[in-house]
Order: structure tokens, then C-alpha cells, then sequence
């Protein structure tokens, strides 16, 4: 539905154009190769990072949903020190994942902050506290 609307939006503007000034229409037209090209090339490669941040924030999220969901039990046998070793595995490649894209960089770097704070506070006993 997406292509057909495009098509059709497209031919209406190229008639509109062609109406009001041929010359200036197919000048218009000369970069749309190369513009389409490189919106195809960079879409991907855009989407396949994305995919492996997607992937690596949700490692990330169900090592943090984890340490939520067990938090007594850690403190009941005095593991938060491998709790939060455990916890730091996943960051460094999650993190370079993050800083080589740069379209969502902050809303993850945002939610990797703060999923790695409560999970910090969670083991503390802060967190239990409140």
C-alpha cells in the first residue's frame, strides 16, 4: 500500500511539474538516481546496526530484568559482587554498538543509564528500601 501510494504521488507531482515547466522538471530528475541509490544503500546498513543494537539492548535487558526478579536471593547469599560482574559483561560491546550509531544514541545510552542504576541500587538494598 506503502509502494502504491508513493507511485501514485510521485506521478501526480511529475505531471504537476511537467505542466508548469519541462526544462526545470528534468533538471529536478537528474539526481533522483543517485538519490535513490543511496538511501537503499545507507537504509541498510542503517537497519543491520540497528538490528545489533536491538539484539545487544536485550541481552542487556534480561541480564537487568534478572538481577530485578532475583534481588532478594542475591542478598540473601551476599552475591552482589558477582551480581554486578555478571551485569558488566554484556556493556562494553552493547556500549560500542551504541556509540557507532548515531540515530539512537541517546534514548539508548539513556536506557542502558538507567537500567544499569536501578540494577546498581537494586543490589545495594536501596532500591528494597523504597
Amino acid at each position: 500500500m506503502y509502494s502504491a501510494s508513493t507511485i501514485i504521488i510521485f506521478a501526480v507531482a511529475l505531471v504537476l511539474m511537467l505542466g508548469l515547466d519541462a526544462r526545470l522538471t528534468a533538471i529536478a530528475l537528474v539526481p533522483l538516481p543517485f538519490v535513490s541509490i543511496s538511501v537503499r544503500y545507507f537504509g541498510a546498513m542503517i537497519h543491520r546496526r540497528f538490528e545489533a543494537i536491538q539484539a545487544q539492548l536485550s541481552d542487556l535487558s534480561a541480564v537487568v530484568q534478572e538481577a530485578l526478579a532475583g534481588v532478594r536471593v542475591v542478598r540473601a547469599y551476599r552475591q552482589e559482587g558477582a551480581e554486578l560482574e555478571r551485569f558488566a559483561l554484556p556493556t562494553p560491546s552493547t556500549c560500542a554498538a551504541i556509540s557507532c550509531s548515531s540515530g539512537c544514541r541517546a534514548s539508548s545510552i539513556r536506557a542502558w543509564v538507567s537500567s544499569w542504576a536501578w540494577a546498581r541500587c537494586s543490589c545495594s538494598g536501596w532500591a528494597a528500601a523504597t
